[in-house]
């Protein structure tokens, strides 16, 4: 959506919407869902077998959480609603980013108009001086 062009009331009613949106997602979880495949060492296993991935998947959900990064095994009847979980935590993120950028337009705005009313009493206070009104040094 182009911002540039629209009111304040139109951007204060698009950041309420955006706002709806984050209340209205379902539970998320950020991170990235790997599948690993391991051979157990034993010379008889399938796994054992030249081009076989091995024993497997076995799910790991890796994320980074204070400079750390965490990981946690995700059972394979559980991958589905995982990646679904990790697909509306990068929905979450498109939000967040859509409404810093409206908040940015509608404080860009707001300076504007502080502005334009800073101006409006200066030229009030000009007009006044011009018009007979002493200014009073205290």
């Amino acid at each position: 959506m182009n911002l540039t062009h629209l009111t304040l009331q139109e951007l204060q009613d698009h950041a309420q919407k955006l706002i709806n949106q984050l209340a209205e997602l379902e539970p998320f979880r950020q991170g990235s869902l790997t599948a690993r495949y391991h051979t157990c060492g034993k010379a008889y296993c399938h796994c054992a077998q030249e081009n076989d991935p091995g024993h497997g998947p076995y799910w790991t959900l890796s994320r980074a959480s204070r400079g750390k990064n965490v990981a946690k095994t995700i059972k394979s009847d559980l991958v589905e609603s995982t990646k679904q979980q990790i697909a509306r935590f990068h929905e979450f993120q498109q939000i967040v980013e859509q409404l810093k950028e409206v908040n940015i337009r509608i404080c860009d705005e707001l300076l504007v108009r502080e502005k334009q009313a800073s101006q409006e009493a200066k030229k009030k206070t000009n007009h006044k001086n011009q018009h007979g009104y002493r200014k009073r040094n205290l």
